[in-house]
């Protein structure tokens, strides 16, 4: 929202972005005035089709948001040239991708602008709260002047707040409070360890789920993927969640497609979204976290492998 409200554009500029999507991602276009313009994905992966990117933008499209789907890599080289040759700014939203590289370059290395999510549930957490990534000091300077509704100290030292009436920016209170900031800053010591453990248990699901009724997300070379969960596809999705609460392990659809809330429906009247919405039909999550045991790990793809219907 704050990256948004602060790159000077007009009431209903467009903002490309993904359905399949979180709200901390998607309702912040909203909310800074702008209007969403949705872009499908590919057919096979959970990534952008820059293809329909192309077909979909128009003269009043200026930023394009790239979030990375439950921490899956997509290629943001392609999407920083795809920016590049359509005059976008280009925003990469790292919320469940922290740790997850493209061509041995960490995702948040590629946009005009990441976001981070230090919630509760991610890689580096803490109560809650984020992290912007900017191309400049200047540009930081100028959003830091909104973190405290707009409120500037006198100087460093001193407690008292300003009382004149040089308060040009009227901000939210987006500060990041000191007891988030302490235990984000304790977890830094072990985020390489919560990688290393992610990255061992995908390829654990990887080696070892075999059913003839679920597909696995296929591994691209180049993408080295920190996933928050573990995909998989199959026709009986909701079936196999349902079978898989029942045996006590957590599965969902992960997000469901913006674009089919209330709130957003008058800019999803034209939309085609086919690929969206196979996947959204398709696709169950189960647990990847650094948390599970070993003994976790095998009861899901005991009782993942031995599906039937």
């Amino acid at each position: 929202y704050l990256i948004l409200k602060n790159l000077n554009l007009k009431k209903n500029d467009e903002v490309i972005s993904i359905s399949y999507n979180c709200l901390s991602s998607t309702a912040p276009i909203l909310k800074a005035g702008l209007k969403p313009l949705w872009c499908d994905i590919k057919t096979n992966y959970p990534e952008i089709s820059l293809e329909h990117c192309q077909k979909i933008i128009t003269k009043k499209t200026k930023v394009l948001i790239l979030y990375y789907i439950g921490g899956y890599v997509q290629n943001p080289l392609a999407v920083k040239k795809f920016c590049q040759k359509n005059n976008l700014i280009f925003i990469e939203d790292v919320n469940c991708g922290l740790g997850s590289k493209y061509k041995n370059k960490k995702l948040g290395c590629f946009g005009n602008y990441s976001v981070f999510s230090f919630y509760p549930n991610r890689i580096l957490s803490s109560i809650n709260g984020g992290a912007i990534s900017f191309p400049s000091s200047k540009k930081l300077k100028k959003i830091r002047k909104e973190i405290n509704y707009g409120i500037n100290k006198k100087n460093v030292n001193s407690k008292n707040l300003v009382t004149n009436n040089n308060i040009k920016n009227i901000g939210f209170f987006n500060k990041f409070l000191n007891l988030s900031a302490s235990i984000a800053n304790k977890n830094f010591n072990t985020l390489n360890s919560k990688i290393s453990l992610i990255k061992k248990n995908k390829k654990f699901f990887d080696l070892n789920i075999n059913n003839r009724y679920i597909k696995k997300i296929q591994n691209i070379e180049s993408y080295d993927s920190v996933p928050w969960v573990y995909f998989l596809k199959s026709k009986k999705s909701n079936k196999i969640i349902n079978y898989l609460i029942k045996n006590n392990i957590e599965s969902n659809k992960l997000h469901y497609m913006v674009h089919k809330y209330k709130g957003f429906s008058k800019y999803s009247k034209n939309n085609q979204l086919k690929n969206t919405e196979f996947f959204y039909k398709n696709i169950f999550s189960i647990p990847c976290g650094w948390w599970l045991k070993e003994s976790d790990l095998k009861k899901i793809v005991k009782v993942i492998n031995n599906f039937n219907y």
